[in-house]
């Protein structure tokens, strides 16, 4: 469903053929850029992305305030034409990596699931929250939030510097592809 309004308008530097590319994948986007500023992780630099009807990847450095160096992340989002959700964050460390793998919100018992390689060791541990950390689980914490009248401390500032993440990694893209 596509919808007009003037508060949906796209940014200039996105050409009238990339609109719904960048329409498709702005929501999921968002939120995974979203989860980034929730951690407290800075986009230093981006590294790579590339964009297309399958896949949106996007590589960066990020900072956050208790490390001294920058840590790899990546942002990897997969519209399958057999329409599995396939949605996960990862974070590369020197001596290893860990992957969030994100279920379907439908899916409304089943935790996300963390895998934490430890690279010196060779070896995977794979960890999962029994119903704590599941999509309705969030839902209900978030009602119960607002119920109790204990808001967030964040405000729109953080929207914004999500949105503007966003058009960063489609500015890189497409500076990227005009350079080839």
């Amino acid at each position: 469903k596509e919808i007009n309004s003037p508060l949906s308008k796209f940014p200039k530097f996105i050409k009238k053929k990339n609109y719904k590319l960048y329409d498709a994948y702005a929501n999921t986007a968002l939120h995974s850029i979203d989860l980034f500023d929730f951690f407290e992780m800075k986009f230093e630099d981006i590294l790579f992305s590339q964009i297309d009807d399958n896949n949106f990847l996007c590589n960066f450095n990020s900072l956050t305030k208790f490390q001294k160096k920058k840590i790899l992340c990546q942002i990897f989002l997969n519209s399958s034409p057999n329409k599995l959700w396939d949605e996960k964050m990862i974070f590369m460390y020197e001596k290893g990596q860990v992957i969030i793998k994100f279920n379907s919100p439908l899916f409304k018992k089943v935790s996300h699931k963390i895998s934490i390689f430890n690279k010196s060791k060779n070896e995977t541990k794979n960890i999962s929250f029994k119903n704590k950390w599941c999509f309705n689980q969030q839902t209900l914490d978030f009602v119960n939030y607002i119920e109790k009248k204990n808001y967030f401390n964040l405000n729109s500032l953080s929207g914004k510097n999500c949105i503007k993440n966003y058009e960063n990694i489609w500015k890189f893209y497409i500076n990227k592809k005009n350079k080839i």
